[in-house]
């Protein structure tokens, strides 16, 4: 077999059914295998967006998909995608071509060092230069993807490896080794059995456990908070839920709780910028237990009394397994857990700077927008989301009410992430709903990627939150200066759009219930339009953030600090 059918071979030996990428001069072996195969290839309209649909396909399935991709243009068109996965710990195979030419020769076509350039955003970086090693190094990045903190890897073959004959196409992917003892159990069930007032702390990587959360917070009356990552790990309408979004001040409230608990058991989660609210958790060693199946995580940013490098599924087994109870009744009241879970969601909403209203949609706030939504899409929903002020919006009022039912970029927030990644969630997961939520500048950014949900036939809603400007950067610039610049968007007529492109159009107006269950019934690609105008909260934004530059520019940055230190601002 030739180094291109091996690769279309073992990725299917290896579960990987899904690869998204564009052909190019150099792939054309590849893509004639591709089409032979039972792989799928799905053709996005950039190497970018195929790296955020892989993303995307693992974040709600947990089944790792593959990119491919030529050197030179087409490989630095994936460092962002790359990036984006490498810090939300999301695994995927990315194959690219190997640079070719003269070697003794400068100024050589599309020739980069892409090792070089990629190893800071992938786990690590494997090269194949003859089709012998295809099977051998394909499951070796398999493995280096998946196990420990997950997260890509980049595999660049030679041509002659692509196109060499080889009979090595057998692979042995290894058992996996499950770490955890039964001294360490124990010695987490008699921590739980002994705490009146434990919490557990879930991240994305408790995903995989997530049905065994729910037995093991039940069997202690524990409560579950989780990252932003992590959300539905338990439904967010579970008595034992407490859902947090840690922006603004609400890290207080939750290290206020943490403060009431006398034992914190943090499973699948890296304590990173956004899992803990830029480092402003105060959690004391003494009542930390963490569970990660990576050993670098483990005491990295917060230091803890007993580290557990272990997977998460198998923890929870393990710790279910044990036929133990607690030896004194909890000290978490219903009564108490439900003022958390008002104390945290009025916090949560106290945190955004303003709530954008819907000009059309008979004077309804996006919180209107999103309890209606999820008053009408089913539990499993996922809801994907771009980078930008309509995710902050979008994460405070949206409850998750199943597994990986929230995907948003996390710790890297790339922009233009949204549409693409709800396109790979679609694909990995076609019976359930998915709505990409995402403002103007993220449709311009990667709008073009809905052809390829109509050419695929996804059943896909975007929804669109059009207030013709970088929402985001706009209220930061009024905050910080009173004046906005270079955020003002020329964007196009929607509905025209949407019909270039053989995607269904609605625009919100009347009333939000009904305008939304006619657009919802439609099917097939949809856009759903929005439009929010500039409120009388940025307008008093705007004034505030111009007397307080004048301040500055009278006073000095001293002075006003002070002032502010003074009066507790």
């Amino acid at each position: 077999m030739t180094g291109a059918e091996i690769i279309c071979r073992v990725l299917g030996q290896l579960g990987i059914d899904t690869v998204f990428g564009l052909p190019g001069s150099a792939t054309i072996p590849l893509f004639e295998e591709l089409r032979q195969s039972d792989l799928r290839t799905i053709l996005s309209t950039s190497e970018q967006a195929a790296t955020f649909s892989a993303a995307g396909f693992y974040r709600a399935s947990g089944r790792m998909a593959a990119v491919t991709t030529i050197h030179g243009p087409g490989f630095t068109q994936t460092l962002s995608g790359l990036a984006e996965a490498h810090h939300d710990s999301t695994p995927l195979l990315c194959i690219v071509t190997k640079p070719t030419g003269h070697q003794a020769r400068k100024f050589r076509l599309q020739v980069l060092d892409q090792r070089q350039m990629a190893e800071p955003v992938v786990k690590k970086f494997f090269e194949i230069n003859e089709a012998s090693q295809t099977a051998s190094i394909l499951t070796k990045a398999f493995s280096t993807a998946t196990e420990g903190e997950p997260g890509p890897v980049m595999i660049q073959i030679d041509d002659v490896a692509l196109t060499g004959i080889s009979s090595q196409v057998q692979i042995e992917r290894p058992e996996p080794v499950v770490k955890i003892n039964e001294t360490t159990i124990e010695k987490v069930t008699l921590r739980l059995s002994l705490a009146s007032k434990p919490l557990l702390y879930c991240g994305q990587g408790a995903f995989e456990g997530a049905d065994q959360v729910r037995r093991l917070a039940e069997r202690y009356s524990m409560p579950v908070v989780t990252t932003g990552a992590g959300r539905g790990v338990l439904p967010e309408d579970h008595a034992l839920s407490l859902c947090v979004d840690l922006r603004g001040s609400a890290w207080r409230e939750l290290n206020a709780l943490i403060a009431k608990a006398d034992l914190l058991l943090a499973v699948g989660c890296k304590f990173s910028h956004s899992g803990s609210a830029g480092f402003k958790l105060e959690i004391p060693s003494e009542k930390l237990i963490h569970v990660d199946s990576s050993k670098e995580v483990l005491d990295a940013n917060y230091a803890t009394d007993l580290p557990i490098e272990c997977d998460a599924a198998d923890f929870f087994d393990s710790l279910l397994a044990v036929d133990s109870q607690p030896a004194s009744t909890s000290g978490w009241k219903p009564e108490e857990i439900e003022r958390w879970r008002q104390r945290l969601a009025t916090e949560m909403e106290q945190a955004l700077p303003f709530l954008p209203q819907l000009k059309k949609a008979d004077d309804s706030s996006c919180s209107d927008l999103y309890f209606t939504l999820r008053r009408l899409l089913p539990r499993d929903t996922i809801l994907v989301t771009d980078s930008g002020y309509h995710q902050v919006v979008a994460r405070s009022f949206w409850r998750v009410l199943s597994s990986r039912g929230l995907i948003a970029p996390t710790d890297f927030q790339s922009m233009g992430f949204g549409i693409p990644a709800a396109i790979g969630a679609a694909l990995a997961c076609p019976d359930r709903s998915i709505v990409a939520v995402v403002g103007d500048g993220g449709l311009i950014m990667s709008g073009m990627e809905l052809l390829t949900a109509v050419r695929e036939e996804i059943s896909l809603t975007v929804l669109l939150i059009n207030d013709h400007s970088l929402g985001q950067i706009r209220m930061e610039q009024l905050q910080a200066f009173g004046n906005e610049h270079a955020t003002s968007l020329n964007t196009p007529d929607i509905g025209s759009w949407c019909q270039a492109m053989g995607v269904n159009h609605f625009l919100l107006e009347g009333d939000l219930e009904t305008a939304l269950n006619q657009a919802l019934a439609v099917g097939g690609v949809t856009v759903i339009e929005a439009v929010t105008g500039y409120s009388p909260q940025l307008r008093r934004m705007r004034t505030r953030g111009l007397v307080k530059n004048k301040a500055k520019r009278l006073l000095g940055n001293g002075i006003v600090a002070s002032l502010k230190r003074l009066f507790g601002r």
